[in-house]
């Protein structure tokens, strides 16, 4: 995950190895709060191994995206967004 190739996208390569995903179905709110108490205990056990960089594909929110970037990058399609949709108009699941 950590490769790259020149010339390509804002997020070419992630600063890890690995990637881990996790989820389960909330079918009622006991459900949900359980699926989150396993969720953080999986995160506390993965915390040595974890770097600083968000990977937003998979976030359910609460993530700051800025941590997606490293800072030119975030700066230039901030810039981009200043620019295109000062309104903010256009929406997406990370601001």
């Amino acid at each position: 995950m950590a490769r790259r190739s020149d010339g390509d996208g804002a997020l070419s390569t992630l600063d890890g190895r690995f990637s881990v995903f996790a989820a389960g179905p909330a079918f009622n709110p006991e459900t949900g709060a359980a699926i989150a108490a396993r969720l953080g205990e999986l995160r506390s056990r993965l915390a040595q191994w974890t770097t600083p960089q968000a990977l937003l594909n998979s976030s359910g929110g609460g993530i700051d995206p800025a941590r997606a970037f490293d800072v030119g990058t975030w700066e230039r399609l901030r810039g981009i967004q200043d620019r295109f949709d000062p309104d903010r108009l256009i929406l997406s699941n990370h601001a």
